[in-house]
């Protein structure tokens, strides 16, 4: 290793702020520009699901993969039964992690 960090946190005292009054935007650009905090509560108030997330984040990928060639691999079918699975934990209330349905 060149450079020791000078400071390193360790991971127990790791906390992240999920931001519960957001409001879910009028726009699926909208939603997509969020910070992955904002997406986690949306999705943890039940403003939004993971489905529907995945599903805009596809539809993404779809309307801009023509120009950038982002997609080689179609893992639409896997997106969505993933989303699936973290609503389920959303719906009970078991949060695995800020990034959980993302």
């Amino acid at each position: 290793v060149l450079n020791e960090p000078p400071y390193v946190t360790p991971k127990d005292e790791v906390v992240f702020d999920i931001p519960m009054d957001i409001e879910l935007p009028d726009t699926e650009e909208e939603v997509l520009m969020l910070s992955v905090l904002e997406m986690q509560g949306l999705l943890r108030s039940g403003k939004l699901t993971a489905t529907e997330l995945t599903k805009i984040a596809l539809d993404a990928l779809k309307k801009y993969d023509p120009e950038y060639n982002m997609l080689e691999v179609e893992l639409e079918d896997l997106a969505y039964e993933i989303a699936g699975m973290a609503d389920e934990k959303l719906m009970e209330g078991e949060y695995v992690s800020p990034i959980m349905g993302i």
